[in-house]
């Protein structure tokens, strides 16, 4: 059995269509929804609300000092803050409806609301 091949070159035609399939799928649901703002909360009230996916920037007031709020391709993020730890600006782009950073110490809050769909979590079967 030295001259058996395991893959065939039908077997790799429809392997490279299902790879190239599941790329498109990921690339498709990984893109921002229209529609969609991030809603800025300092202490309970509103104070901005930016667009997703376009170009922003806000800085807001909370006890410790000032926090700023970026928003861009990826989404919407807490760049910098007073806080000690920093743990909100390591969050990362929130995108997602229902997604949300907070600085629990500066009491400063970006949650997503609008159109933003929730998307798929996952598929079982």
């Amino acid at each position: 059995m030295a001259g058996t091949r395991f893959v065939r070159l039908g077997d790799a035609a429809v392997i490279v269509a299902l790879v190239a399939a599941a790329v498109a799928l990921a690339v498709a649901a990984g893109a921002l929804p229209g529609g969609a703002n991030a809603v800025v909360i300092v202490d309970g009230e509103t104070e901005a609300v930016l667009p997703i996916g376009e170009p922003a920037h806000v800085e807001v007031e909370g006890p410790l000092g000032t926090t700023v709020i970026d928003s861009d391709a990826d989404g919407v993020r807490i760049v910098s803050s007073p806080c000690p730890h920093k743990l909100c600006v390591s969050m990362g782009p929130v995108r997602v409806r229902g997604q949300a950073a907070v600085c629990v110490p500066n009491r400063v809050a970006v949650r997503v609301e609008g159109d933003a769909g929730a998307g798929v979590d996952g598929v079982v079967g």
